[in-house]
């Protein structure tokens, strides 16, 4: 596939999902489309890392085990993955 016809493409899967890239921030976190809560644990995914081309995403999760390395994947599967943004508001000062 020519790079031409894959950025068309990924431009059209991005157009398809409900968070946009530009939404992905360091500190902000995302709730997947088929959540799931486990006794001590959800999918919710905390971002840690995003690449300088904004192409790669790293994050951390209650589900990624103790001792192994931080998940990375394309902005465009994180994109894919998640339903919406869920970073707890804080309370403001009064």
């Amino acid at each position: 596939m020519c790079a031409d016809c894959r950025e068309a493409k990924n431009k059209a899967d991005l157009a398809k999902c409900s968070v946009q890239p530009e939404q992905v921030q360091v500190g902000k976190t995302f709730r997947g489309k088929q959540y799931r809560e486990f006794l001590t644990a959800n999918n919710d995914r905390y971002v840690i890392w995003v690449s300088p081309m904004r192409d790669k995403v790293q994050y951390d999760s209650d589900t990624v085990r103790m001792g192994r390395h931080y998940p990375t994947v394309t902005m465009l599967a994180f994109c894919k993955w998640a339903r919406e943004e869920v970073t707890p508001k804080k309370e403001a000062a009064k």
